[in-house]
């Protein structure tokens, strides 16, 4: 029996299932020693989801089963691995890679004409509500006309590779395109989002804060389960999660 490097839960091990998760054998970990990687093996643990398949820098460690989903959130030069694996036992794919370059949303495309692929930018089910609230904060503000100069404020650590980051991206987009990313590289783990809304005397700052990989890791086992009910196709993790809440209790 082979074990995740991480001691964390043992591969190809019969412990007990969420059914309702949509997860009935296991998940696959690509990255499975790296910080996200181990996270989502612990979280896997503590859920008794079975890690079926794991893959690091050490190679590919393969279950006699065939995963319900893979989870990637190892590093870019990985992808091609990731591809032919996910391709030849058809399982659908959530792909946790920061800013994807276009050549990998490519072979991501070409993957998604035979099975599920979730590209999340933030796996957080916070940084989902977080953005949410930063777009109706931009439209209520265009609506009643207030003249906004809009600031997003990306902090990470000085591990963070990219600047901005793509949850900065994406709080971008939301709040409208306009106006500037401030990236600033320092401080402790995670990671803080601040989205300022300023107008003549006064501001809004709608702020979201991550303090451990925990949340994000919690936020990988949703949308994997979640991704299991999905036909071919590519999505990200923003639909998954409309999908959860019930987009249509959701005010618009």
């Amino acid at each position: 029996m082979v074990r995740a490097e991480t001691g964390a839960i043992e591969v190809g091990s019969s412990v007990s299932l969420h059914e309702d998760r949509g997860i009935t054998q296991g998940i696959a970990v690509v990255g499975a020693t790296g910080r996200l990687g181990a996270a989502i093996v612990r979280a896997c643990a503590e859920n008794s989801v079975p890690v079926l398949t794991v893959a690091s820098t050490a190679g590919w460690r393969e279950g006699r089963h065939r995963p319900d989903v893979v989870i990637d959130a190892s590093h870019p030069d990985a992808l091609r691995d990731t591809v032919e694996f996910c391709a030849r036992t058809r399982s659908p794919l959530l792909y946790c890679v920061s800013n994807p370059h276009p050549d990998q949303l490519d072979e991501l495309d070409a993957l998604s004409r035979h099975v599920a692929v979730t590209v999340a930018a933030n796996l957080s089910a916070l940084h989902w509500v977080h953005a949410r609230t930063v777009e109706l904060a931009a439209r209520l503000g265009l609506a009643i006309g207030c003249d906004l100069e809009t600031v997003v404020v990306d902090r990470h650590p000085q591990s963070k590779r990219d600047a901005p980051s793509a949850t900065a991206r994406v709080l971008h987009e939301r709040a409208g395109g306009s106006g500037r990313i401030i990236s600033e590289r320092y401080g402790a783990p995670v990671n803080d989002h601040h989205v300022v809304f300023g107008a003549p005397h006064e501001s809004l700052d709608i702020h979201h804060s991550v303090r451990d990989l925990r949340a994000a890791a919690a936020g990988a086992l949703r949308l994997a389960a979640q991704a299991t009910t999905l036909s071919a196709g590519r999505y990200t993790a923003d639909e998954l999660y409309a999908q959860l809440a019930d987009q249509d209790q959701i005010p618009r």
